[in-house]
């Protein structure tokens, strides 16, 4: 980066958080930002071999030990979708940042819901209520399915009058299609 004239180094963080910042707002949060431009940067200080379709370069190398990483490929790109969680689940940045911001969101909407009287009313109004936020998520392309429901075997009359409701709800997001592998066959037509 360029201050007053003067190449500067800095740290990538904060240009790694402004292009974060950037996809959730013109993509969304539930899309990932590696192979995405770094808007800012002349260069790094520690250049990464990168060549593309080459799963054994110092990049890709890096993204399989849960590193993400720079590139320069036609300007420089963050390059990398993985945790270090040791969940398979969790792997992809994309996916736990979708789910974080889910269950934040329904925590957020449903402040309403807390400290009301428990009826049979409130459980249908919640669960439509987590429902209509997993669909509109579905209709963005946020998530691929997604559904809430109370389940009987938590919400016993034990639990309800100690003034817990249980409420669970399942999602599926979608998955960064982090290799794509195009596989060439000559065949010889007679």
């Amino acid at each position: 980066m360029f201050i007053e004239g003067e190449e500067e180094i800095l740290p990538s963080s904060p240009f790694v958080a402004g292009l974060i910042a950037k996809v959730d707002s013109e993509q969304g949060f539930w899309h990932s930002p590696s192979n995405k431009e770094i808007n800012g940067i002349v260069g790094t200080s520690r250049p990464i071999d990168f060549t593309l379709g080459n799963t054994n370069c110092r990049a890709n190398h890096l993204n399989e030990n849960e590193v993400t990483t720079i590139i320069h490929q036609n300007g420089y790109r963050l390059w990398g979708n993985r945790t270090c969680s040791n969940d398979s689940k969790w792997a992809f940045l994309s996916v736990r940042r979708t789910a974080d911001l889910i269950n934040d969101s329904l925590l957020r909407a449903h402040l309403w819901a807390v400290d009301r009287n428990i009826t049979k009313t409130y459980i249908d109004d919640v669960i439509e209520g987590v429902n209509s936020y997993l669909a509109n998520l579905k209709a963005q392309g946020a998530i691929i399915s997604g559904k809430c429901y109370a389940t009987p075997e938590l919400n016993t009359p034990a639990n309800i009058a100690s003034g817990k409701v249980y409420f669970d709800f399942e999602f599926t997001p979608p998955y960064p299609a982090e290799q794509i592998i195009f596989r060439s066959h000559l065949v010889n037509i007679s």
